[in-house]
């Protein structure tokens, strides 16, 4: 058998996405995820985004592990998103995500020793 024969009766399912879903990836995005990790591997911080549905969102989150719970310490089996950040949300004690292109605002609120 060939292998031309073995894929003649596959089919072929091609994924789309409305333009306006596409963003694209710039440099000042990718500077701008890597200065929010570093800032919430250390630290508290509340951040601004806009979510996919057009809502502001404020979030009090962080990336500290002495400050995420052991169950719910990432495990690595997960392949992180390009465009999206996932953190540990403080206040709902859950992970959650944004995508880093709609990233609005930023603070650190408290800095963990």
């Amino acid at each position: 058998m060939t292998m031309k024969k073995a894929f003649e009766n596959v089919e072929v399912l091609v994924l789309t996405t409305d333009e306006e879903d596409i963003v694209p990836w710039n440099e000042e995005d990718e500077i701008l995820k890597y200065k929010l990790q570093t800032l919430l591997k250390e630290n508290i911080m509340e951040i601004v985004f806009t979510k996919v549905n057009g809502e502001e969102r404020k979030m009090k989150c962080t990336l500290k592990p002495t400050l995420i719970p052991e169950e719910h310490k990432p495990t690595g089996k997960k392949t992180p998103s390009t465009h999206v950040l996932s953190v540990w949300n403080t206040e709902e004690n859950a992970w959650k995500s944004f995508r880093v292109h709609n990233v609005t605002d930023y603070i650190v609120l408290r800095s963990e020793v």
